[in-house]
């Protein structure tokens, strides 16, 4: 009987714990607070360029969401964003 009910309490918690995670993924970026450090946190073994780098990376939860799978229109944007994006950096080398 004991074993039962720990067993049911375990499953209770790991099923909340579950749903506040899965709560926090769904709320959109710009209703969490901002990041005041930064995402990635370099070992002292980092090179201060690869350091630089990583720091600079957004938080994928701020990024923009993908268009939907049949969004044909909405993948094309995306790919010309992308591309305008990336262009400086391609002239420069």
């Amino acid at each position: 009987m004991r074993t039962v009910a720990f067993g049911a309490r375990a499953r209770l918690l790991l099923a909340s714990a579950a749903c506040a995670l899965l709560a926090w993924l769904a709320a959109p970026a710009q209703d969490r607070k901002a990041r005041e450090e930064p995402l990635v946190r370099a070992a002292d073994t980092v090179s201060p360029q690869a350091r630089k780098y990583l720091e600079s990376l957004p938080d994928p939860a701020t990024l923009p969401a993908w268009p939907a799978p049949d969004d044909l229109d909405g993948w094309r944007r995306a790919q010309h964003a992308a591309e305008a994006e990336s262009e400086p950096a391609v002239q420069a080398a």
